[in-house]
C-alpha cells in the first residue's frame, strides 16, 4: 500500500478517519492524501438568498477548505512530506468520486457521515454514494 485518500469535512467522523489513516500510514509507510471538497454553487446560488445579499465573497469557501486542511494536516505532522492537500471545487460525492479514480491510490478511508449527516442513518449521503461508485476499497470510520 502506498496511497491512501481520506476525504474531509471537519466533521467528528471525518477526524477519526484521519486517526485510522495514521494507523495505516504508520504500519504500511504510504502517503495521506488529504481531500475536501467545497460546493459554491450550493452555498451562493440560491437565488433568493443572493438577492438579499449585496456583496458575495467567492474566495471565501476555497479559503475556508484550505485552513480546514492545513488544520488537519497539523495532526499528521509526524508524517512530513508524505502528506498531501487537495482542495477541489464542486460537489463533494461527485469529486470525491472523480478524484479517488483518477488517482493512483490504494483506498479511501472515510468518515460514516460528515458535518449534515443525519445519525438515524448508517451512513450519510456522500459516503453512501462514493461507496457504490469507486472501484478501490474503502474503509468506512464511524
Amino acid at each position: 500500500m502506498k496511497k491512501i485518500i481520506v476525504p474531509i469535512d471537519g466533521s467528528k467522523h471525518a477526524n477519526l478517519a484521519i486517526e485510522k489513516a495514521k494507523e495505516f500510514a504508520q504500519s504500511f509507510d504510504c502517503k495521506i492524501v488529504l481531500l475536501n471538497s467545497y460546493d459554491v454553487h450550493n452555498l451562493y446560488m440560491d437565488l433568493q438568498v443572493a438577492n438579499r445579499i449585496k456583496s458575495i465573497d467567492l474566495d471565501k469557501p476555497q479559503e475556508d477548505s484550505k485552513a480546514l486542511l492545513e488544520t488537519a494536516k497539523q495532526s499528521l505532522k509526524d508524517f512530513g512530506e508524505r502528506v498531501e492537500m487537495v482542495s477541489v471545487e464542486g460537489d463533494p460525492a461527485n469529486e470525491i468520486i472523480k478524484y479517488v479514480e483518477g488517482s493512483d491510490a490504494d483506498m479511501v478511508i472515510m468518515g460514516s457521515h460528515g458535518l449534515k449527516g443525519v445519525q438515524r442513518f448508517l451512513i450519510g449521503s456522500v459516503t453512501n454514494k462514493v461507496l457504490h461508485h469507486i472501484e478501490k476499497p474503502i474503509l468506512i470510520v464511524r
